[in-house]
């Protein structure tokens, strides 16, 4: 059985070998230098005493004959030297053929003329090399792989993108069952809970997940043979269960992700992870479209939707830590100071309206009063506020009297500070849930109200549990529609372009969000949103014929 498993390895080497050999022809610039690193990987990171084959010694020659001038990417400046120390080690594990120390040689002396293969002593020549000289033996870094670093001082990110690299080309020679083994470890730990989860480990996570994600590819090709993709170099026989993998894999770092943002770690670790994925997804929508248009749309507009929120306060956080950290904590578990003082009454922000809640056989039912309403018929904002939580309160009196809910229980308190509980002693104690441990803390027991809402408070600042300040519509940004598109309008609560269509009888909905309100990202997010509305229509109409 053991010489059946080499045959097929060997056979899916070749075939592997055929494949990136053809496609080397049609391969743009961009293309050539992307896989030169995935082909070099081969050698560099092949098994334990294995010789190269011939046949990847000379692919690997005509990728680099393909290259153009330009600086060499990161990805290509670890593997080069990589594969020559390779190459000389081969000379010493076995016998080799004279066709195959031939070509050896020919890469080496190919290799020979980067500066990253270079010994110490040629590299202080090199730096005072002409700019004409420096453009023959460099690349341009590849947009596609990996983000540009343009502060050559930031050392740190530059080092865990390098380390992103080598995991990547050793993640494409494992075989089937390595991966799936190593997937399945990985999410494990994303599944544990949350207070059991640490950091490190989460970070492991993400970083295992990017190591294994491939780029987006178009729904037309998405039952092709997703070998050619980064770090994806070893092909699979079987599509259903390569597509499978990918699909657990975009789970994976979706879930780790979010984990990460409720979490409020630092960024800084991951940080390379978020910017590698982001310009995956970039070069998607500038060569295809709307990311949403990709195989799997729905879970790649998941992924960059978090990693969008994630850039943003590492950007946020490069201006001051100490402050950036005082609004993870303000946005944590917030509640609206717009209370109503009754039970199953609570105000909704993205709609700006009252909602009634109760339960009829076990399912949850709701009744909307927007100030909207009251707001036509020429009350002030504050007055339909009121107005409409009236007529809240007048209809749950309805649900009570239907027995649908129960009569609303007086806070014995008198107030609306949350945690502050009154004890037949005629002491306040206060009792709030930590967040971080999911355990309900005991902050003490007072004489007077005064002080017990005091200390709920700062208990309440210091866990990010402060109350959320309700936006006045009239505050809100409002944009009419940018063009005649049917279906899509601005959801001023969600501050979002709101597009549906219905297809099978069943209401499709996606909400495109601006980055900011400027001109610009207001367009390209309306642009989202009538990209999306005229797929949904395309595929209704499909449906229909």
């Amino acid at each position: 059985m053991a010489w059946r498993e080499q045959q097929k390895e060997q056979r899916k080497e070749t075939k592997q070998i055929g494949k990136y050999s053809q496609e080397l022809d049609r391969f743009d610039n961009e293309d050539v230098r992307k896989h030169a690193a995935h082909v070099a990987s081969w050698i560099a990171y092949g098994p334990k005493a294995r010789i190269p084959k011939t046949a990847e010694i000379e692919l690997l020659q005509k990728y680099i004959a393909k290259l153009r001038g330009g600086l060499l990417p990161e990805r290509l400046q670890v593997v080069l030297p990589d594969a020559k120390t390779a190459l000389q080690s081969a000379f010493t594990i076995g016998e080799v053929s004279e066709v195959w120390r031939q070509a050896a040689h020919k890469l080496q002396r190919i290799l020979d003329k980067f500066r990253c293969c270079r010994p110490p002593a040629d590299q202080v020549l090199a730096v005072a090399a002409t700019h004409e000289s420096a453009a023959e033996d460099v690349v341009v870094v590849p947009d596609d792989d990996e983000p540009s670093h343009e502060d050559p001082a930031s050392l740190g990110a530059s080092s865990q993108h390098l380390q992103l690299c080598r995991r990547i080309n050793q993640w494409g020679f494992l075989d089937d069952v390595q991966k799936l083994e190593r997937l399945r470890q990985a999410e494990e730990v994303a599944r544990r809970p949350w207070r059991n989860l640490t950091e490190v480990d989460l970070a492991e996570v993400v970083n295992m997940a990017a190591t294994a994600l491939a780029a987006p590819r178009r729904k037309a090709l998405a039952q092709e043979e997703e070998a050619g993709e980064s770090g994806q170099a070893t092909a699979s026989t079987d599509t259903g269960a390569k597509q499978d993998v990918q699909r657990r894999v975009r789970s994976l770092l979706l879930r780790a992700l979010r984990m990460w943002r409720t979490s409020h770690y630092d960024f800084g670790p991951i940080e390379h992870v978020l910017g590698f994925v982001h310009v995956k997804i970039d070069k998607f929508e500038e060569k295809v479209g709307n990311i949403q248009d990709a195989a799997a749309g729905r879970s790649w507009q998941a992924i960059k939707d978090v990693i969008d929120e994630l850039l943003q306060g590492v950007a946020h956080c490069a201006s001051g830590h100490q402050a950036c950290e005082d609004k993870r904590r303000e946005q944590l578990r917030r509640r609206f100071q717009r209370q109503s003082g009754v039970q199953n009454i609570f105000w909704q922000k993205h709609i700006s309206s009252w909602r009634v809640e109760w339960r009829e056989a076990g399912k949850r039912k709701g009744l909307h009063l927007p100030i909207s309403t009251h707001i036509a018929e020429g009350l002030s904002e504050e007055e339909a506020v009121a107005a409409a939580l009236e007529k809240a309160k007048q209809h749950r009196e309805e649900l009570v009297l239907q027995g649908k809910l129960k009569p609303p229980k007086p806070k014995a308190t008198g107030s609306t500070v949350r945690g502050i509980k009154y004890n037949a002693a005629g002491n306040f104690r206060v009792q709030l849930t930590n967040p971080r441990t999911k355990k309900r803390e005991n902050g003490g027991t007072f004489k007077t109200l005064v002080e017990a809402e005091t200390k709920a408070q700062e208990l309440a600042k210091k866990w990010g549990l402060r109350d959320e300040e309700a936006q006045r519509l009239s505050d809100l940004p409002h944009f009419a529609p940018l063009g005649p598109q049917l279906g899509v309008k601005w959801n001023r609560g969600e501050k979002a372009w709101h597009a549906t269509c219905a297809v099978g009888g069943k209401q499709r909905h996606m909400r495109c969000r601006p980055k900011d309100f400027s001109e610009k990202e207001v367009e390209k997010a309306w642009q989202e949103a009538v990209a999306w509305r005229k797929q949904q229509e395309k595929e209704r109409k499909e449906k229909k014929q």
